[in-house]
């Protein structure tokens, strides 16, 4: 790409490049529809899009539109590619802590605003005293976190001012011997592989108007069918993995929350960043390559001539043509000879370049396809949180009405209870419960006592039964004995004695 310092009119292989970028981003932009229409960021489209890569510098440039070296030191290199990554990488954490500090600050402000606005309500006068304290610190508290939030936010905001747009390190100008070695290697290259890029940008090119007819036809079928058959065509290119996605939204979308929604979105528009991003970045190389093998054919064409010139102005003119037509054919035989080494190696740096173009638009596919999933996530939760947000405008509303009735009732009159009759004292109620209870109790334990008594009465005769027969069988030894001795008394004092000695005999035993 040529710098705004350019003396001459730019040329036509310049304005042949030049052609071929816009193609190239009339082509991207055609290929992906898609991008950034269903998405509807804050951000216009201008600040959403990465600006063109920084021009070459004016006071690089000789008046002969070749770049020219600049003094400098030698040894100060381009910037790796691991430098830039680790540049980006702290560029990209620092945007997401800016946006995060955003967030949280927004949230804040508006939890904020709500807490003041309850406090401003009619009914925050009847509002106990503790509630009131502890919202009033609330808001303190609150207050102090927008505060610092806010200081941080500005501070992220500075240090985002402060930095460039394209954190790379500023590319050295080559020297004159690096010029002209890079001169005679991209000569030498596109000497080989010229006709066959030309025929690939010409593939391409036929590529391309055959997919926008392909395009413009399919656009206008839809057009003129307005059914739900596209819907579920698109439904149908789904794969397994879709569906599966789209299943499991269905079933957490009673925990769907905004902060999600916010989340998926800020994820879409980092794909389409990176997406223009490497359009940008193709763009920017291809019209780079242009330029400088258009560079180096002008220098290459205006040196031929000044070494001729030298040569003739070294030796006396000779004027033999026939000496003349071999010199000059040397000459071409020794250039075409050094422009078909240079041409071999741009064929091989053509041919990384290819390569890392498929590899792009390998990416890119995937890139596509991981934003169309994003998408239909973002419809999907978009959807459950309108549903939502009904849900919860409805249910506030509900709970007014509640309120306002509890309060009506509240403040309504009630009837006095009714009054009760004085309970009986517990006297009255034994006086009047003790005829039943008696009767009850003597049906109840009659038959039961009598059944008692008849036992206790058999268990007594029984015992006294068995009590005089152990008492008659421990006296028979005894009775004997007694009679014994009767016996004995009647023979030594005669019958009147025995008498008496009986009767007292059995009065000692009744005792």
């Amino acid at each position: 790409m040529a710098g705004p310092g350019h003396s001459r009119e730019p040329s036509a292989g310049r304005h042949a490049a030049a052609q071929d970028g816009r193609d190239f981003r009339l082509q991207a932009s055609s290929s992906h529809p898609h991008l950034g229409e269903d998405v509807k960021p804050s951000l216009p489209l201008a600040a959403r899009m990465p600006p063109p890569p920084p021009l070459r510098s004016s006071s690089n440039v000789a008046p002969n539109g070749h770049q020219a070296s600049r003094p400098g030191p030698s040894n100060q290199t381009e910037v790796s590619y691991e430098e830039r990554r680790a540049m980006w990488a702290e560029r990209v954490k620092l945007l997401s802590e800016a946006v995060a500090a955003r967030s949280e600050y927004v949230k804040l402000q508006e939890e904020l605003e709500s807490m003041q606005r309850l406090s401003r309500s009619v009914r925050f006068d009847e509002v106990l005293e503790e509630d009131k304290a502890r919202m009033d610190a609330r808001i303190s508290s609150l207050t102090s976190q927008c505060d610092a939030k806010k200081t941080e936010l500005n501070r992220m905001l500075v240090r985002l001012t402060d930095a460039d747009f394209w954190p790379v390190g500023q590319k050295m100008p080559p020297t004159l011997e690096d010029g002209h070695a890079a001169m005679q290697t991209t000569i030498n290259e596109l000497k080989k592989s010229l006709a066959s890029l030309y025929k690939l940008i010409e593939d391409t090119r036929a590529d391309f108007a055959k997919s926008r007819e392909t395009q413009a036809t399919a656009f206008t079928d839809s057009e003129g069918n307005q059914t739900t058959e596209p819907r579920a065509a698109k439904r149908r290119r789904l794969s397994s993995g879709d569906d599966t996605l789209v299943e499991d939204e269905d079933r957490k979308r009673a925990m769907v929350t905004a902060a999600e929604v916010d989340e998926l979105r800020g994820k879409l528009l980092e794909v389409e960043r990176q997406l223009a991003d490497v359009q940008n970045e193709m763009v920017q190389h291809d019209n780079e390559l242009l330029q400088e093998i258009e560079d180096l054919v002008h220098s290459r064409l205006e040196d031929i001539p000044g070494s001729a010139s030298t040569s003739r102005g070294g030796r006396a003119p000779d004027n033999d043509p026939k000496k003349q037509r071999d010199n000059v054919l040397d000459h071409i035989r020794r250039d075409l000879d050094s422009t078909g080494n240079d041409i071999l190696s741009l064929a091989q740096e053509v041919a990384g370049l290819i390569k890392q173009m498929n590899a792009k638009d390998q990416e890119q596919t995937n890139l596509r396809l991981e934003n169309e999933q994003l998408k239909q996530r973002v419809e999907a939760l978009e959807q459950q949180h309108i549903l939502d947000m009904e849900d919860f405008h409805a249910n506030r509303l509900e709970m007014q009405a509640l309120n306002t009735a509890v309060s009506t009732f509240l403040s309504q009159p009630h009837p006095s209870p009714p009054t009760l009759p004085p309970q009986p004292l517990f006297e009255e109620i034994a006086k009047d419960i003790h005829p039943v209870l008696k009767h009850l109790l003597s049906e109840d334990l009659k038959p039961l006592l009598q059944e008692s008594h008849q036992k206790v009465s058999n268990m007594l005769q029984e015992s006294t039964v068995n009590a005089w027969r152990d008492i008659l069988s421990r006296l028979k030894p005894t009775i004997k004995s007694a009679e014994v001795v009767a016996a004995l008394i009647n023979q030594v004092h005669g019958n009147g004695e025995e008498d008496m000695a009986e009767q007292s005999v059995f009065s000692k035993m009744s005792h």
